[in-house]
């Protein structure tokens, strides 16, 4: 039996990116009153602070998506891995130095060691603030084809490994060790993996097809649609309401939270679905199709440079209107960033294969 097709296409997979991304801009923008510099101040949106770990949801889709599209890899090798590795630090490379311009232009950097060594690595984040995803990237492409090689014949035994090895590791880790930078990380890793697990488990299972054939009747579809879209969104305020401490329901609460993303992201297919005409989608698609540069090009605004950018950010005032206007200029920067980091691209995998 042959792999199932893709359930959504190249346009729907740009509009879920597209959602993500706004998703972390509100999450950015407003969620953290220590992220404003002295000249911003939004003191009424103080309460945006609880909707941290639903806007967060962001993170755990692109990790979904990863996996995800992992399983139609032809070649689960490392060489595969270093070369998806590569194409996702060419574009950071490029908008870090456009990064570096800026903020040496208007005297806000200065070089220190190691640290400016260790961002262009993506270690350290004095310019690129919100760039921690890519050495989780790092780690999952390194992880997944050990991972898929020695336990992807059992759904269970796979998922039972990613969601405890990198417990197993996180806290052995942070046992002997209290490195902020190893501790983070292992931190994020040991939530984010299972994630990607669970997309490549999605994909081999053809779950979203499953899923259609047990609701069937399309109008139940788009209704069952909504009720997990907002169900899955709001799962913070009632899954993480009690029982703190019990490391049982920690777990359970950690478990249900893998198991509901892909319900999340089928919720989001199909209400893009009830257009039709593809073009009403056209603004979730362009903002997906430049998300990973949007992603970086945003730190702009909250890195060391940030008291003389950030106002730029807020000049709208209106919380609404300064989302729009923060797309907006992420999305006129990135561009021509993406076109020539495509162009890097490019000219780098010549020279690689003569």
């Amino acid at each position: 039996m042959g792999k199932a097709k893709v359930y959504f296409d190249r346009t729907e997979t740009n509009c879920i990116k597209g959602v993500m991304l706004i998703f972390m801009f509100i999450l950015h923008f407003f969620c953290y009153q220590s992220y404003f510099c002295e000249k911003v101040s939004y003191p009424q949106l103080a309460f945006m602070e609880q909707y941290i770990g639903h806007l967060q949801i962001c993170i755990a889709g692109f990790a979904f998506l990863t996996g995800y599209f992992y399983y139609y890899t032809k070649s689960k090798t490392y060489k595969y891995s270093l070369n998806k590795i590569f194409d996702l630090y060419i574009p950071y490379w490029v908008v870090l130095l456009f990064l570096l311009a800026i903020a040496l232009i208007t005297g806000t950097y200065s070089f220190s060691f190691p640290g400016s060594l260790l961002e262009v690595f993506a270690v350290s984040s004095e310019i690129m603030c919100f760039c921690w995803y890519i050495i989780f990237y790092v780690l999952l492409m390194l992880a997944l084809p050990i991972t898929i090689k020695l336990f992807s014949k059992n759904m269970v035994v796979l998922f039972i490994v990613s969601l405890l090895v990198p417990m197993v590791i996180y806290y052995g880790v942070s046992y002997f060790t209290s490195a902020e930078v190893i501790i983070s990380l292992l931190g994020k890793f040991q939530i984010y993996y299972p994630i990607a697990i669970i997309g490549y488990v999605s994909s081999r299972v053809d779950l979203f097809s499953r899923i259609d054939s047990i609701l069937k009747n399309k109008i139940i579809i788009i209704f069952m649609s909504f009720v997990l879209v907002i169900v899955v969104f709001m799962q913070p305020s009632w899954l993480y309401s009690f029982g703190h401490d019990n490391i049982i329901l920690q777990m359970i609460r950690k478990i249900i939270r893998i198991f509901s993303i892909p319900f999340f992201i089928y919720g989001l297919i199909n209400i893009f679905r009830i257009f039709d005409n593809k073009k009403w989608l056209t603004v979730f698609d362009k903002i997906g199709k430049y998300s990973m540069t949007m992603w970086f090009v945003h730190c702009m605004f909250f890195n060391c440079s940030k008291e003389i950018l950030q106002p730029v950010l807020y000049l709208p005032r209106y919380p609404v209107l300064v989302v729009i206007w923060g797309l907006s200029l992420c999305f006129i920067l990135s561009v021509p960033l993406q076109m020539l980091s495509g162009v890097l691209r490019k000219k780098i995998k010549t020279f690689r294969t003569q």
